[in-house]
């Protein structure tokens, strides 16, 4: 069972594991046969995840509107990519302004980079924590920092196993099964002090 998701993704909520677990226990009984569990704002799709492990004969839809699942098909080409600009930010101390020239040739290596480019990745690798792009453009605008992932991502074997995978305006979703009583509703929105911007 994973404890964390997978690739990197802001409000994650791997601290909300335990008492998620809790709540699925208290409300379906045993595996969870004859229940839906829809996780509405399923971003890196962890609760969905934990849901089908804990629930294993319910049916869980994971409303992934951020396209997570797409990110988590292109790990190859995202360890790639990881590998060209660790070997780019070799002579950058970890945590450390990037240099202009080094900078440049990060750029570079990304706009002509020849496989899917995970934008989410290259914040969490090049920018300062807390900080976001809302487009590739804006990224390469940024300073930049030596952050970048010293590993490569296991690729997500089983992560989403059973879950049956939806990206739908929660607005759209919730009316389809809100009046079945044996529907378990994860209502887990964006935090309100979020930039709204950030998500998709």
């Amino acid at each position: 069972m994973y404890t964390k998701a997978p690739l990197p993704f802001t409000g994650q909520k791997r601290r909300f594991l335990k008492l998620f677990k809790q709540v699925l226990n208290q409300h379906l009984p045993g595996n969870g046969s004859g229940w839906t569990i829809l996780d509405a704002f399923g971003g890196s799709g962890l609760l969905s995840h934990t849901a089908k492990q804990a629930k294993s004969a319910a049916r869980v839809l994971y409303n992934d509107y951020d396209g997570y699942s797409e990110r988590l098909r292109h790990i190859p080409d995202t360890n790639r990519l990881r590998r060209q600009l660790a070997e780019l930010l070799v002579s950058v101390p970890r945590n450390k302004l990037v240099p202009p020239a080094v900078k440049a040739a990060i750029v570079s290596a990304i706009r002509s980079f020849g496989g899917y480019v995970d934008l989410d990745c290259l914040v969490a690798w090049l920018l300062f924590s807390g900080n976001t792009a809302a487009d590739l453009d804006e990224l390469c605008r940024k300073t930049m920092y030596n952050c970048i992932s010293l590993n490569d991502y296991p690729e997500a074997q089983g992560y989403l196993n059973g879950v049956e995978i939806v990206s739908q305006s929660y607005r759209e979703l919730l009316p389809q099964h809100i009046a079945n009583p044996r529907t378990l509703l994860v209502l887990d929105p964006p935090y309100v002090c979020t930039q709204q911007g950030n998500y998709r």
